[in-house]
């Protein structure tokens, strides 16, 4: 999900190197443990703390539509969101690794059970679909000039 990684990931797979992907749950985020209204499952978890918020900074509604792609994932495979967000990160062509922080035994099993997941091509269109970034300024005019259009849609 935090994907300014996606200009990393193409560059590290033009140079031949791969990637270690730091909090692969975006500090529990992407778990779906978070609620919209910003209630954590565990209050002991880093997550439900004061001043959370401010270090996972990111769209959180654009987030809130990855988890619930995450979510539905999940269900079709009987497994949890976070093992789903994992296996997705390492089915990434430059991805060679992730650094979990589990806090708990079944979340570092869990986490692990992702290396032997192996998500549908639906699962990884849905996946690739929602974690889009909107294209950045210049290139949606790079984009858009080249495509005939005048304005970014």
């Amino acid at each position: 999900m935090s994907v300014p990684l996606a200009g990393a990931a193409e560059g590290a797979l033009g140079a031949g190197v791969g990637l270690t992907v730091w909090s692969p749950l975006a500090g529990r985020f992407l778990s779906g443990k978070v609620s919209r209204d910003g209630a954590v499952a565990d209050s002991g978890a880093r997550s439900a703390q004061p001043g959370y918020a401010s270090f996972t900074p990111f769209d959180s509604e654009h987030a809130f539509a990855v988890v619930d792609v995450l979510k539905g994932v999940a269900e079709r495979h009987e497994v949890s969101p976070a093992r789903v967000a994992v296996a997705w990160l390492l089915s990434r062509p430059a991805v060679t690794s992730v650094i979990v922080g589990a806090r708990k035994q079944e979340q570092l099993v869990d986490n692990i059970a992702a290396s032997d997941l192996t998500l549908t091509e639906q699962d990884l269109t849905e996946l690739d679909e929602a974690t889009k970034l909107p294209v950045a300024y210049p290139n949606w005019i790079q984009e858009g000039f080249f495509a005939g259009l005048r304005h970014p849609q």
